[in-house]
């Protein structure tokens, strides 16, 4: 028979090799528990390491003082696509985030500090909410965003004094199409215009004049200075 060894401890380094196609620790009918307890030092990575011929696939553990991952995981090419600092429990997504790419009929859900809904995606009926979990609960011509909140509630579209600010009505990607009907706030001059059909149709002057764009005697314009 040809003796291959299973489990080798090397006496120079003190490292374990274990070797063939499944190594098995514990049992499903154990009434313990199988635990691990590595008992490092600062200087030192304690952590799991599993690689194949040579390149790391992932790895568990908290690393030595000058590291700051404690979880790392890796893609095909053997490059960080996943970690977990073990600072500050922040996650970082090398290449993105996917959440219920199945399709199921699965939530998403973000806590904030007083609000269990700040972010909800309801995967059942494709709505978001902020602060709320039951977007899907208001009118279904309206509820593909629902902003709640239980007191005064609004949303804020912010830029500097140079810009503008807008929000497009669009049935379409070209073109008007993608500006069918408009809100655009000029903080140049404070001027707010309204537009239909991919055509400004009225504006509130900064003096908060009224007027529309229309030459001639059928133009109308109300407020400060009418004439």
């Amino acid at each position: 028979d040809n003796l291959t060894s299973a489990l080798h401890v090397a006496g120079s380094t003190g490292n374990i090799t274990m070797q063939g196609a499944t190594t098995t620790i514990g049992s499903a009918a154990g009434s313990t528990n199988v635990e691990f307890d590595f008992n490092g030092v600062a200087s030192k990575a304690t952590r799991i390491q599993f690689k194949e011929s040579g390149t790391n696939r992932w790895l568990l553990g908290q690393g030595a003082a000058s590291e700051t991952s404690a979880f790392e995981l890796y893609n095909a090419a053997g490059v960080m696509a996943l970690s977990v600092d073990r600072t500050s429990n922040v996650s970082t997504f090398a290449a993105g985030a996917v959440f219920n790419e199945g399709s199921y009929d699965s939530d998403f859900r973000v806590e904030s500090n007083g609000n269990a809904n700040m972010i909800f995606v309801d995967g059942g009926s494709d709505v978001v909410g902020i602060g709320t979990g039951s977007a899907s609960s208001y009118n279904n011509f309206a509820n593909n965003l629902v902003v709640y909140e239980a007191g005064d509630a609004g949303i804020t579209i912010a830029t500097n004094s140079t810009n503008n600010t807008s929000i497009y009505f669009a049935d379409g990607t070209s073109g008007a199409e993608a500006y069918a009907g408009f809100l655009d706030y000029d903080h140049n001059d404070d001027s707010l215009v309204f537009g239909t059909a991919g055509t400004i149709r009225f504006e509130i002057a900064g003096d908060g004049s009224l007027s529309t764009p229309t030459l001639g005697t059928s133009n109308v314009r109300f407020g400060v200075n009418a004439g």
